[in-house]
């Protein structure tokens, strides 16, 4: 398709109107396209789609926003209005925000740079807080724990 330019008169317009499903397209294979489907989309299908502010904040707005991968087969992070934050690794929830906290599905490294001060700490109240010092190895076998 030929490039074409654009009236004076459309630029100077504050908006232009599209039906349903018509698009802007940009690129020479029209790899970028602006349009609506009922869905809201804007769609890329070369290289990646970079959202960018360079004197700001980026915003993405939404009720419920999914990040995905490339090719939409698997979620990796979650972020539900209202409610948690669901982060995932293949394909599997690993952290996750609740009302009382976190929550993380396997195991937690820690390091920490190596001073003395260094801790892992967990719990929030005094009676229930347990810190675990560098220099500590914890193991635990059936309902015993030991330090």
């Amino acid at each position: 398709m030929a490039a074409t330019k654009i009236p004076q008169e459309l630029l100077e317009k504050t908006s232009i109107t599209f039906a349903d499903n018509e698009k802007l397209r940009f690129g020479t294979g029209n790899d970028l396209q602006i349009y609506h489907d009922n869905n809201s989309k804007i769609e890329n299908t070369s290289g990646y789609l970079r959202l960018a502010a360079t004197n700001g904040i980026t915003y993405v707005d939404g009720n419920n926003v999914h990040i995905r991968s490339g090719d939409g087969g698997e979620t990796l992070a979650k972020f539900i209005d209202n409610g948690a934050v669901e982060l995932y690794y293949d394909t599997g929830k690993k952290f996750e925000t609740t009302s009382a906290g976190a929550t993380v599905t396997g195991a937690i490294t820690a390091n920490t740079g190596g001073s003395a001060q260094n801790a892992l700490d967990i719990g929030g109240s005094a009676a229930s807080n347990y810190t675990i010092q560098r220099w500590l190895t914890s193991a635990h076998s059936g309902n015993e724990a030991y330090i």
